[in-house]
């Protein structure tokens, strides 16, 4: 049986260090959900579907799925990987207090034409981490290095 956020109990794991949760289960929030449960953390994963279109990731890596709302609400540290104007949607205060990974990218033709960001007034990160006051939102580098 799949465990949801809904049917979790707590437990008591050793080694376990963090509750890590991810909004949006694409093909970063799935990566980034497996090599946290690899590094021994518990992890839900969620996306914009019904939570049971994630059973059989859930199967095989191990992680609970559950909502958006259950993602933040699970997460002691939460990514967020979902198009960038969906990320300004989620509600306001589910993410205070938390670590928030910011692995958001904008698109005009996806996400609708965001007049400060192409002007270039303000990053993606901070026109999130306004939004979103109450949270410690990080960014990752997303930059590959040539191998030498």
């Amino acid at each position: 049986m799949v465990q949801t956020a809904t049917t979790y109990t707590a437990r008591v794991t050793d080694g376990v260090a963090m509750r890590i949760a991810t909004i949006g289960a694409g093909n970063i929030g799935r990566a980034f959900a497996s090599l946290a449960i690899e590094a021994g953390h518990e992890v839900l994963v969620s996306n914009s579907r019904d939570p049971k279109t994630l059973d059989q990731f859930a199967r095989e890596s191990g992680a609970l799925t559950g909502s958006a709302d259950d993602a933040a609400a699970f997460g002691d540290l939460v990514l967020v990987a979902i198009p960038f104007v969906r990320a300004l949607e989620l509600e306001q205060g589910r993410l205070a207090g938390k670590i928030v990974v910011d692995a958001n990218n904008y698109y005009p033709e996806r996400d609708g034409a965001i007049r400060e960001l192409d002007d270039n007034e303000i990053t993606t990160s901070e026109l999130v981490a306004r939004r979103f006051p109450d949270a410690d939102w990080s960014r990752p580098s997303t930059r590959s290095w040539p191998a030498t």
